[in-house]
């Protein structure tokens, strides 16, 4: 009789210690997604750059430069005719009608938009079509054990305050974006950006809280506490924002393209 009682103490011993292993890992799962433990380590060698509208002499040098420096590194470039698709692929016909109510007018807002979606479902290093970088990506720090590397653009802005950056009202750069694929980080910027393309509007300057810096950067920091994260400056990493500006600006107003800071219109349509 005893040695039942022991066998029955045992076997109720055995199944508790089973659910509360099972309870554990369902919970050390959930807590995965929450930190990602996917780290710069896991990056994939993808390349993303966006061009909406006509390529310049300029940035399709830059693309080549680009491509030579990085030959185990995969290119992806996408053009206008490619997005919708991409979208289509990866998301829902949601995002596509999200995307299409952004005025094709504001070129930048749209490649913002398609920056994070694309980042999100590949993964890897995202520069705009005008960036590079000064040495071979495999050379520059793309790992260690944190979620994401931070970019400092040194702008400062009162509408920005980030209390767990040791720069507070400092914008995060938003044109070198470095994740692993499916980063719950570049996931809070889509559903941020989500909601603003659906309830607020403006022109001009108010692109960079609606899909810009300012808008990454406050999606950025609502998590940062989550998370394993360094800041540098882009040039401690070797990357260049744009190596010269002025003919850059110069090819684009040659082909009558307008800087989005210019423009009046609204940057989201009505009725799309």
């Amino acid at each position: 009789m005893r040695g039942l009682q022991l066998y029955i103490y045992f076997a109720v011993v055995v199944i508790v210690l089973i659910i509360s292993i099972k309870y554990n890992n369902t919970e050390n799962l959930h807590l995965c997604n929450l930190t990602n433990k996917l780290t710069l380590d896991d990056v994939p060698k993808n390349i993303i750059m966006v061009v909406t509208g006509e390529i310049t002499p300029f940035v399709a040098e830059n693309i080549e430069s680009l491509k030579a420096k990085n030959k185990n590194w995969k290119l992806h470039l996408y053009r206008d005719m490619d997005i919708e698709p991409f979208i289509y692929q990866h998301y829902n016909s949601d995002v596509v009608t999200v995307y299409k109510s952004i005025n094709p007018l504001y070129g930048a807002a749209r490649a913002d938009f398609f920056r994070y979606l694309a980042l999100y479902a590949l993964g890897g290093v995202y520069l705009d079509s005008k960036s590079s970088c000064e040495y071979p990506l495999d050379e520059t720090v793309l790992s260690g054990d944190v979620d994401i590397i931070l970019w400092n653009s040194g702008h400062r802005f009162p509408n920005i305050h980030c209390e767990c950056s040791p720069h507070p009202q400092d914008e995060f750069c938003n044109w070198v974006l470095i994740a692993p694929q499916h980063s719950p980080l570049i996931k809070q910027v889509i559903d941020d950006v989500i909601y603003n393309l659906r309830n607020k509007n403006g022109s001009g300057w108010d692109i960079l809280k609606i899909t810009g810096p300012h808008q990454f950067t406050s999606s950025i920091c609502s998590l940062l506490t989550q998370y394993k994260w360094s800041m540098r400056n882009e040039k401690q990493s070797g990357f260049v924002y744009c190596r010269d500006e002025d003919e850059y600006r110069r090819q684009n107003k040659s082909i009558r393209r307008k800087h989005w800071s210019e423009l009046k219109e609204p940057i989201i349509l009505a009725n799309v």
